[in-house]
């Protein structure tokens, strides 16, 4: 993994904790990712992060990114994460992979159930 993160976050530009979203907002690296190509999965509590890499796998983030654990080093692919259970997820390991869940927070994965699926178009994630 490299020295240099390329999942940003803005961070506050006062000390009332405006968000820095106006006149000059700030970013601060998150993550040791590095250069490995991410996808960040937000869950229903702005706390719990989980980012896939292409080469590193599965992380995720308890305390809004400040620190990271990776709890799956084989999974890379696009993630749905169900809002009112963090550690319900379902996803797809690749573009052609066939659906699979997990209800450990990624740490293991089981075939979704969809026989006929031969591949994810699209992930969503809500509250329904």
């Amino acid at each position: 993994m490299g020295s240099t993160s390329l999942l940003m976050k803005s961070v506050s530009n006062s000390s009332r904790g405006t968000p820095a979203l106006a006149a000059e907002p700030r970013w601060q690296p998150v993550g040791p990712f590095g250069h490995d190509g991410l996808l960040l999965f937000p869950t229903g509590d702005p706390e719990i992060l989980y980012v896939t890499t292409f080469y590193t796998g599965l992380y995720r983030s308890d305390d809004g990114g400040q620190s990271w654990r990776r709890v799956n080093p084989f999974f890379s692919g696009v993630l749905s994460v169900d809002p009112r259970d963090p550690d319900k997820l379902v996803g797809a390991p690749t573009a052609q992979g066939p659906a699979v869940r997990s209800v450990d927070g990624g740490r293991t994965f089981t075939h979704a159930g969809l026989a006929d699926t031969q591949t994810i178009a699209r992930g969503a994630s809500g509250s329904r």
